[in-house]
């Protein structure tokens, strides 16, 4: 049986949220920020595709929001580059993959 064990503190976190497709995922973890049963909060959202609503769920809720595809640079290390600065410019503490639909980052 799975227990769920409880912080005694709450991390608060800077979130960044990948995600591809409708933004439901995203929704969930804004509803779950605004009625406190996270401590944490989105402050960037990151689509590697430019039709995604989760762009524009980012966008009505006033979070930063990128459509960052590799194909927009000339070079993968360029798209890491730009990934990277994003990251910190926002103090990313974790990085919440909802729905995000590329196999990976080379980092």
């Amino acid at each position: 049986m799975l227990k769920i064990i409880k912080f005694p503190y709450k991390l608060g976190l800077n979130l960044c949220v990948l995600a591809s497709g409708k933004g439901s995922n995203l929704k969930a973890i804004i509803k779950a920020q605004k009625t406190g049963k996270i401590s944490s909060k989105v402050v960037l959202v990151i689509s590697n595709n430019s039709a995604s609503g989760a762009l524009l769920t980012a966008k009505r809720n006033g979070i930063p929001a990128y459509h960052l595809s590799q194909k927009l640079f000339s070079s993968e290390a360029e798209f890491v580059k730009k990934f990277l600065s994003l990251l910190k410019e926002f103090n990313i503490g974790l990085i919440v993959l909802a729905g995000y639909m590329k196999k990976s980052i080379r980092l």
